[in-house]
């Protein structure tokens, strides 16, 4: 009975897909020879873990394509170097674990490209350790004109930070989705910037929001930190999410925009598309 055991297990262990993987190792476009080691584009896949190597700068510029998928994605540093993705266009999947490597030098930007084509996605299952520019800008830089992004992340995003820049054109919508929000509160960071001067053609209606999957709510507060309520021109706090009155969710870690622009506000409301209730930071 044992050697039968043994001899099923090993059958299952030959029939499992085994994993594949990649690492850039120079600066480049995900799908340039160039960037990868070995010079082969990687085929796409769930069993596919790509890294990328220490002060390397990737973008994935997927276009039109079909979404690319990934198992893990891990963000290697040295002793002070980062390293960068930035997702310009398309779709990028990422099935199980998105690594940031705890650098504060290393970020994924996803919405770096323009016009029409610029929409940008990053589906993730877990977040670790990783700083998210969604809107593609690092701090101080301009957001392209007509850049928008969009980050969904379907399992736990850890204590990660999301940094939504609403800097692109009038009608830009940056999004950062929690499919499965921690119970209660989040207790990652969420960072919102609006430009100081808006799009003329289009005022105030570029906007950041974060969508909540399965939290209800129509109403929200800023509340600001005690210790450190302000510091170089942003307030820090956390926004209370509330249904009546009843306090339903909680954002522990929020810093506000910058006090240069003015009619900068948070609001509530509700995407038809998926019956989310989000929290909105626009200005009037």
């Amino acid at each position: 009975m044992g050697n039968t055991a043994s001899a099923s297990v090993l059958e299952t262990d030959r029939h499992r897909p085994a994993s594949r993987l990649a690492v850039a190792v120079r600066d480049g476009a995900w799908f340039d020879p160039r960037t990868w080691a070995g010079r082969q584009v990687p085929r796409g896949g769930a069993d596919l873990n790509v890294a990328i190597a220490p002060g390397v700068d990737v973008t994935f510029a997927g276009g039109h394509r079909a979404p690319f998928t990934v198992g893990n994605l891990s963000l290697r540093s040295g002793t002070t170097d980062g390293a960068t993705l930035s997702v310009a266009s398309g779709t990028l999947d990422v099935r199980k674990t998105l690594d940031g490597g705890g650098n504060a030098n290393s970020a994924v930007r996803v919405g770096t490209g323009a016009g029409a084509s610029g929409r940008a996605v990053l589906d993730v299952t877990h977040v670790t350790r990783a700083n998210v520019e969604i809107a593609g800008t690092a701090p101080g830089a301009t957001t392209p004109r007509g850049s928008s992004g969009t980050v969904e992340v379907r399992g736990d995003p850890g204590t990660s930070w999301f940094r939504l820049d609403g800097g692109g054109a009038g009608g830009t919508v940056t999004k950062l989705v929690l499919d499965a929000p921690p119970p209660m509160r989040f207790q990652g960071g969420i960072a919102v910037s609006l430009p100081a001067a808006p799009d003329a053609s289009h005022p105030g209606t570029t906007q950041n929001r974060i969508e909540l999957k399965g939290v209800h709510f129509d109403r929200v507060t800023f509340v600001p930190d005690e210790i450190q309520p302000l510091i170089y021109g942003t307030h820090f706090g956390a926004l209370q999410l509330f249904d009546g009155a009843r306090l339903a969710y909680t954002l522990q870690h929020v810093q506000q925009g910058f006090l240069e622009v003015p009619g900068a506000h948070f609001f509530t409301g509700t995407n038809p598309a998926t019956g989310n209730d989000y929290v909105g930071y626009a200005q009037t």
